[in-house]
């Protein structure tokens, strides 16, 4: 009776602290001039909304564990307990969905705090609308450097005689210089929000959330294919960084999500025609998951007698690279060394820890050096970290499909090993990347769900640590907030999941 009563204490706390950070939005309209106090408020009550979260997740693990006997390693149930499921554990994950969703709704009408990247897929929305290629207009093409407009017509939008008509509010769209960065499957819902209603928040927001309810019965359903605790469900759905990174600041990367689960969960159930379409359709919304075609291929390739496997494999690429190279078509033949794709991959970098060291180290080599060297410093951080994701990679995929094939007769196919595969690569171009955005937790969180063990869950940490982001806006210093903050973020999660990695692999030696 008392771990309920602190169950539901932590979970009246986790539900209070989201109502306080919907009040702290309405001091973040856009047109706001607001304080530094306001911005370490915000930041702190995102950090006690996180600790509440951890809290609940934390004491229903322990609540769900005792009653089904679900070990402290996070290892599947037993088949037995599974089938003991009462109405009360039913009532448990409509509660977690229930709770979910109000936290999510109750954000669809608030300022965006502290963001505005939706302003970009508004302006490209509209562009689409109006018959216009985005990759080719950057929001300066409508906008005068001396006035700041061009025309300003009384129904608020822009009029230019060789260009489209556009909402006046492109001002509002940060790096106006640049074309989008955003790829084809993106765009067409940025073009749907603004066919709905142009520059309507509530709207895209609402279009969020639609991929936020498929994304959370696609978890459900993977972890009932891989026999996890469904609980664990509440590691995404409650998470306060990515409800409101997600609804708040209404980040696309949201779009990203259920493209990747339900091609994982097509892989899972052996349509594999279908994932490699779902993977394209993911590629088509952020480029970076083509990484994971070869775990794909690896893995379809372990399951199979050979006749079998080269019918698989062949499914899937085929309808991989048809449907990318067709999707992407309209990205790739508008690329030029002013396209924001190419801006984006080789001068962006914000809130990146490892990259930063390895950059810094290789700025203060060149600094020092006395012949000239081939490449830019950065340019060459850039290209190792590319090197090293791909060495991952190979490595991994080799070692599974040997791995696999080696011991086939000897221990059966462990269907989990394609979502850890995937959820380590997610999180290591994370990690590994130049920009470290909050947002990008949507690459991995998913993941996590179905992958968490007692290894990795430092991870989750990143829940947290992250909100230290938006101290970038009201510190003076740049130096303070990329030496120190940026540390901060990282280094204490990164020790501890790597101190975890070593003793685990210490015990693995010892038996």
């Amino acid at each position: 009776m008392r771990s309920n009563k602190v169950l539901f204490i932590s979970l009246a706390l986790f539900s209070a602290s989201i109502l306080l950070l919907v009040l702290i939005s309405t001091e973040f309209a856009y047109t706001a001039v607001w304080e530094d106090t306001q911005v370490y408020t915000y930041v702190a009550s995102m950090i006690f909304a996180t600790m509440c979260f951890f809290a609940f997740c934390y004491l229903l693990h322990a609540k769900q564990s005792a009653s089904y006997n679900v070990s402290p390693e996070n290892k599947v149930s037993k088949s037995t307990a599974t089938k003991t499921s009462s109405i009360k554990w039913l009532i448990s994950i409509r509660s977690i969905f229930v709770i979910g969703l109000l936290a999510r709704i109750i954000f669809i009408p608030t300022n965006a705090v502290l963001e505005d990247d939706f302003y970009r897929y508004f302006f490209d929305g509209e562009l689409l609308t109006l018959k216009a290629n985005p990759y080719k207009h950057a929001p300066n093409d409508f906008l005068n450097d001396s006035q700041g407009l061009l025309i300003q017509e009384p129904s608020g939008l822009l009029q230019d005689k060789e260009k489209p008509v556009v909402n006046s509010l492109v001002y509002r769209v940060a790096y106006p210089d640049i074309s989008t960065i955003y790829p084809p499957v993106a765009q067409f819902f940025f073009a749907l929000s603004s066919y709905i209603a142009p520059y309507d928040l509530s709207i895209w927001r609402s279009l969020l959330l639609l991929f936020e309810i498929i994304s959370f019965y696609l978890l459900v359903k993977l972890l009932t294919v891989y026999r996890r605790p469904i609980y664990f469900i509440s590691l995404y759905w409650l998470n306060p960084l990515l409800i409101v990174e997600g609804i708040n600041a209404a980040h696309m990367d949201v779009i990203l999500v259920p493209f990747i689960l339900a091609s994982l969960l097509m892989i899972q159930t052996q349509r594999y025609t279908l994932a490699g379409a779902l993977l394209a359709a993911a590629v088509g919304v952020k480029l970076w998951p083509v990484l994971l075609v070869p775990f794909a291929v690896v893995y379809i390739a372990s399951k199979y007698e050979r006749g079998h496997r080269l019918h698989s494999i062949l499914g899937f690429c085929f309808a991989f690279a048809s449907l990318t190279i067709l999707l992407l078509l309209p990205q790739l033949l508008s690329l030029s060394s002013q396209s924001g794709l190419q801006q984006y991959s080789q001068y962006w970098q914000v809130n990146s820890f490892i990259f930063s060291i390895l950059d810094s180290g290789l700025v203060a080599a060149y600094e020092l050096s006395t012949s000239d060297w081939l490449v830019d410093p950065n340019e060459l951080s850039r290209l190792l970290v590319s090197l090293t994701i791909l060495i991952f990679i190979g490595k991994q995929s080799l070692s599974h499909l040997i791995t696999t094939l080696a011991n086939k007769n000897v221990r059966p196919h462990d269907p989990l090993a394609l979502a850890n595969h995937w959820f380590w690569l997610a999180f290591l171009l994370f990690i590994l990347s130049p920009t470290g955005y909050p947002w990008y937790a949507f690459w991995f969180m998913p993941l996590l769900c179905l992958s968490i063990n007692r290894t990795n869950w430092p991870i989750l940490l990143l829940s947290m640590s992250l909100h230290l982001y938006d101290l970038r806006y009201p510190e003076p210093s740049a130096e303070v907030f990329e030496t120190w903050i940026v540390t901060i973020t990282f280094l204490p999660v990164l020790a501890a999941l790597l101190w975890l990695q070593y003793k685990h692999k210490n015990e693995q030696h010892v038996h």
